[in-house]
């Protein structure tokens, strides 16, 4: 029942799936508990964005053993102005261990000015 309520109330926008409600939820305790169970909580749209998604352009699951790449085109890094990241999650949502042990990069990461493309390696199984 949470899942549904959380799938059917998402925006999605270039293969992103987006919750403009998240954080804001007045007396909609179902929308509160979806989200308290799937993310911890979360800030108002108008503060923060939890953009997400589970398959890759083609519209394919996103698998362990694949390679992707997002690249950014020039000046097209997250319109943020605050900060932007980008953390990668296992289907249990805990963070993937990795050999140098960065679970997210994004605009507090460094200048993103040469390099704009974010390789996310997978692992043989």
């Amino acid at each position: 029942m949470m899942l549904n309520q959380m799938r059917t109330q998402r925006t999605h926008r270039h293969g992103w799936s987006l919750d403009l409600k998240a954080g804001d939820y007045g007396t909609d305790c179902l929308n509160r508990a979806a989200t308290a169970r799937f993310g911890l909580g979360a800030n108002v749209a108008a503060d923060a964005l939890y953009p997400s998604t589970a398959t890759d352009r083609d519209g394919n699951p996103l698998l362990g053993m694949k390679n992707y790449v997002i690249h950014f085109p020039p000046g097209g890094t997250p319109p943020a102005r605050g900060f932007w990241s980008l953390t990668a999650y296992d289907q249990n949502r805990c963070l993937i261990a990795n050999p140098v042990n960065r679970y997210t990069i994004g605009s507090e990461t460094g200048p993103m000015t040469t390099v704009r493309s974010i390789f996310c390696c997978g692992t043989s199984r």
